[in-house]
């Protein structure tokens, strides 16, 4: 896209659209005003005698600095869902100084309020953040009542998946959140003691643990008969 030259008076700078939630970086600032010559244009959306500025803030508050009366900046349409705030952040972070994680959760957090319904990899993709960094953001606008819990979730293809369910301290005692139970273990004989071995302990098998007791008292027995007959020799 061609660049043209706009007065700096014709462009509004709208603090709500930059993604940095630090502000600006005056250092970052600074620095930007000794190398004037080599900056990229700004991007603005159009079109009209005013336009509002997407990308490149520190640069415009750099040229604010050096009484720059033009700069030159690349026009571009309005989305077509009317999200500045998106647009800001894809452009913001495809270059520059680099977004920070407090940034990247702040944007998934604003993602989340605007569309609940959205995947948490729909969310992550679009903010550069992983999965379970979207489910904490989640869980916690959920819990704070910024959002309600979604039972279903759009992904990237537009299709409709069931939500999973999550445990909270609210249904942690619900039926059919556990993912599994414990098996009611039959009792030790008194008379022959059972030890299970270690497989059977693990597996949590009923039946592996009938026939391992099984086993263990026919050796017991065999092993008595055994030692009667080395006992008493005349009854061999």
């Amino acid at each position: 896209m061609d660049a043209i030259t706009i007065p700096i008076t014709s462009i509004t700078a709208d603090p709500a659209l930059q993604p940095r939630t630090d502000g600006l970086d005056l250092d970052h600032v600074r620095a930007l005003e000794m190398v004037a010559e080599a900056w990229p244009p700004l991007k603005v959306v159009g079109p009209g005698c005013r336009f509002l500025l997407v990308d490149g803030f520190h640069r415009f508050a750099a040229a604010q600095n050096l009484g720059l009366a033009e700069i030159a900046v690349e026009v571009l349409e309005a989305p077509a869902d009317g999200d500045l705030h998106a647009l800001a952040f894809t452009l913001n972070a495809a270059h520059g100084r680099p977004l920070t994680l407090s940034d990247r959760r702040a944007f998934a957090a604003r993602l989340l309020r605007a569309h609940p319904d959205w995947s948490d990899r729909e969310i992550g993709r679009r903010s550069g953040l992983v999965q379970p960094t979207i489910a904490k953001v989640r869980q916690d606008l959920e819990r704070e009542k910024e959002i309600a819990p979604a039972v279903a979730r759009t992904g990237r293809d537009g299709r409709v998946y069931p939500a999973k369910p999550r445990i909270t301290e609210d249904n942690a005692g619900s039926p059919g959140l556990l993912a599994t139970t414990v098996p009611n273990m039959p009792a030790a004989s008194h008379a022959v003691p059972c030890a299970a071995s270690a497989d059977h302990r693990r597996a949590g098998t009923h039946d592996g643990w009938k026939r391992h007791c099984g086993q263990s008292r026919l050796l017991s027995a065999a092993s008595s008969k055994r030692g009667c007959a080395r006992s008493n020799p005349a009854k061999a």
